[in-house]
Formats: C-alpha cells, sequence, structure tokens
C-alpha cells in the first residue's frame, strides 16, 4: 500500500488496517517505508525532513537510501536526485516545531 502526503505529517502505522504487507509513503522528495512505526514528515528549516519517533523507517529517493532506526534520529532531503542527508539526533526544538506543524490546538 503506498500512502501520498504532500505537506506535514505525522504517520503511526497501528492506526491504518490494511492487508499490505508493505507500506510505504511517497513524499516530494523521499519513500518511506514503513515498520512498526510512528514519525513525522514535511518541510523544517528550509528542507524537507523525516523524524523517527517509535519503530523503524527507510528514507529513500533516487540517489540513495537511509534507515532511521533509533527514537530521536531524523535526515534532511533536498531534493530527489540528491542523496538524504546524514542521519542525525534531532535537538528537542527541532523536533517540537516539526511536531507542532501536525499538532491541533
Amino acid at each position: 500500500m503506498i500512502v501520498s502526503a504532500t505537506r506535514s505529517f505525522r504517520f503511526v502505522s497501528g492506526a491504518l488496517k490494511s492487508e499490505a504487507s508493505t507500506i510505504r509513503v511517497e513524499t516530494p522528495l523521499s519513500l518511506i517505508g514503513v515498520r512498526g512505526t510512528d514519525f513525522w514528515g514535511g518541510p523544517i528549516n528550509d528542507r524537507y525532513g523525516v523524524f523517527l519517533l517509535e519503530g523503524v523507517v527507510t528514507v529513500a529517493n533516487n540517489a540513495g537510501e537511509v534507515l532511521l532506526a533509533e527514537p530521536g534520529e531524523g535526515v534532511n532531503l533536498d531534493g530527489l536526485d540528491v542523496p538524504p542527508g546524514p542521519v542525525t539526533i534531532w535537538p528537542n526544538e527541532k523536533a517540537a516545531r516539526a511536531l507542532a506543524t501536525v499538532t491541533f490546538n
């Protein structure tokens, strides 16, 4: 199953009922493979980012692939044909700003 996202989003795989064995989220700059996870994706700091809260995700585009496997890890993407940036632990402030884009007040 492929789910498309064009703006900021938070994905919790346990909330989606699917018979598909593989779930992928397609974004403007990547294809994210989902494995029992909770993660955020969207624009941040004039780039596109993916931030892991729980589980494991694979973030891939035309130029490469990275694995986010520890809560708090994130990656930045600058284009479909530019390799994903290095996996880093996002500062609490950046993570909070990311999650604020999908939080209802």
